[in-house]
């Protein structure tokens, strides 16, 4: 299975890279996004994308949520937990298609935060299926008074 593969570094493994030109490319590519500073209790959205960068349509299959997010405070403590269901999905994904989820948080105290979220997924079907964990960048929330 593999672990932690954050979108802005470069990896030559066999099963996320592809090579063009001499240059390693990943197959699938990960990204969050969410806002820089929020309120304390203020309901706030972020939003993880897996994008399909290989040159092949693929079959893909989660749990019942693609990523898990991850928000911890600044002594790297998590602060939230996501309880998911084991039921599977499973579907057709496109090249260059993307999949995105979204998910709220309200955080209680002042501080900094730092948020990802993890894709947790397998490609393939029978005997021919790779299991991936690629962990997005990592962003900072500023929480106000």
């Amino acid at each position: 299975m593999k672990t932690n593969i954050p979108v802005d570094e470069v990896h030559e493994t066999a099963t996320n890279t592809a090579v063009t030109k001499g240059e390693v490319v990943p197959l699938y590519a990960v990204s969050i996004e969410s806002p820089e500073q929020i309120k304390i209790k203020e309901v706030f959205s972020m939003t993880a994308t897996l994008l399909n960068s290989s040159s092949n349509r693929v079959a893909i299959r989660h749990a019942s949520k693609l990523f898990k997010f991850i928000i911890k405070d600044s002594k790297g403590k998590r602060v939230n937990v996501i309880a998911m269901a084991d039921v599977g999905k499973v579907g057709p994904f496109g090249t260059n298609e993307t999949l995105t989820e979204q998910y709220e948080y309200k955080l209680e105290s002042p501080g900094q935060y730092e948020v990802s979220a993890i894709a947790v997924f397998q490609i393939g079907d029978g005997e021919h299926q790779e299991n991936y964990e690629l962990e997005t960048n990592k962003l900072v929330i500023e929480v106000m008074r």
